[in-house]
């Protein structure tokens, strides 16, 4: 079983990363404008892999590695900026 020290780190951590994500969120659509139309399909199939990335993190998270969970938040953010730039204009 774990120790409570253990599981409050990882809370800490998981808090962290979704105040990080929360902060990534706004700066994202503060510093680009707005794009219009936009395209749903493209949406909708990076959402369910970003949906599918993130209740693989139950399985991560279960395998106790911390490499692993470094590398699997890190893909998880990379895959929500990924979603962010279906709404805004980027500089190209």
């Amino acid at each position: 079983m774990w120790e409570w020290d253990t599981m409050k780190s990882w809370r800490l951590i998981y808090l962290t990363l979704a105040f990080a994500a929360f902060v990534l969120l706004i700066s994202w659509f503060l510093a680009f404008p707005i794009k219009t139309p936009f395209n749903y399909n493209d949406i909708f199939v990076e959402s369910s892999i970003l949906a599918l990335i993130i209740a693989g993190n139950y399985f991560i998270h279960v395998l106790m590695n911390p490499q692993l969970k470094l590398g699997w938040a890190i893909l998880t953010l990379g895959f929500l900026v990924d979603i962010f730039d279906e709404f805004t204009k980027e500089p190209r």
